[in-house]
């Protein structure tokens, strides 16, 4: 008889989350390989607001690197204003995706 080993039963809910962290971080950097040098890419962990920035693709666009604030986002930035109000309407861990958004950072279009 074969038997298959269950890895999410026998993972804690921290190293779930690392382990997802660590394949997202993965995932961002193959986009960046690929990604123009004007489109800035980030993963944020809103656990810790203070240093959210997990990854970080292009952050030469908005001086942000990794460790930075996730408050450290440029002005009228439309993701981080959309990242704000999902925070405050969904419930559990589902990703916010903007694809197309302009942002500004100095009044100088990214």
């Amino acid at each position: 008889m074969h038997k298959t080993l269950n890895l999410r039963s026998a993972m804690t809910p921290n190293e779930e989350r690392q382990l997802t962290l660590t394949v997202l971080k993965a995932a961002i950097q193959a986009l960046g390989s690929v990604a123009a040098r004007n489109i800035e890419i980030l993963l944020h962990d809103l656990d810790h607001p203070e240093h959210s920035v997990v990854a970080i693709v292009n952050g030469h666009l908005s001086g942000r690197s990794v460790g930075s604030p996730i408050l450290a986002a440029p002005e009228q930035d439309q993701g981080f204003k959309a990242l704000m109000q999902a925070s405050t309407y969904q419930h559990g861990c589902e990703p916010v995706v903007l694809p197309d958004y302009p942002t500004t950072l100095k009044g100088r279009t990214l």
